[in-house]
């Protein structure tokens, strides 16, 4: 069986955007964790949390996560994110009260490779003083996945496919992702013992 720690990694993740960038938000955390996972997907075939998105209005959105934080927010249901986070609504003038993350715990590197230390500490000094309108505009961007999916494809709340994300002006990586993604899919079905 394979080991993968990936909601360990989420977690984690989400502590660490948390506490490393400014005004991280629910919209802004999300997008985050996407970028996390396209940018370890285009290196090596497999995501570090496990989410899939979906192509939402407002961007690329893991449904998974949204109905989490949104029940453990809400009081609705006790999750684990009660351990790791404070939850507290800041009205806004236009009505919509935003959601901000306090968190609880340090961040736990001990599950994530250097690979993935790398990429989440990059992506956090990039968009450390952006603010969640940008990270939106950039996943609506002509050429992005969302797009394909949200207006070429005409499929609101349709799986974003992770292959979305390989150049396809680069055949030769393309390939060796696809390869990459074969042999994690492999060692996911072995039975086998792998700690990542």
């Amino acid at each position: 069986m394979l080991v993968s720690h990936s909601r360990e990694k989420l977690l984690n993740a989400m502590v660490f955007f948390v506490n490393n960038t400014e005004c991280c938000k629910k919209t802004k955390l999300f997008k985050l964790l996407y970028l996390l996972d396209i940018r370890h997907y285009t290196e090596i075939g497999k995501s570090v949390t496990g989410l899939k998105y979906q192509a939402w209005k407002f961007g690329p959105c893991s449904k998974e996560l949204f109905d989490e934080v949104t029940k453990t927010a809400n009081k609705k249901e006790e999750t684990e994110l009660n351990h790791y986070f404070n939850f507290f609504f800041i009205p806004r003038e236009d009505g919509v009260d935003e959601l901000l993350f306090d968190s609880k715990k340090e961040f736990d590197d001990s599950h994530f490779s250097r690979r993935e230390l790398r990429i989440l500490k990059e992506i956090s000094e990039e968009f450390k003083s952006v603010n969640a309108n940008e990270i939106v505009e950039k996943t609506h961007e002509q050429d992005s996945p969302w797009y394909k999916v949200w207006e070429i494809d005409k499929n609101p709340n349709g799986e974003i496919p992770l292959d979305f994300y390989l150049k396809k002006d680069n055949p030769e990586l393309m390939e060796e992702i696809k390869e990459r993604e074969q042999f994690w899919a492999k060692i996911d079905d072995s039975g086998n013992d792998f700690i990542f």
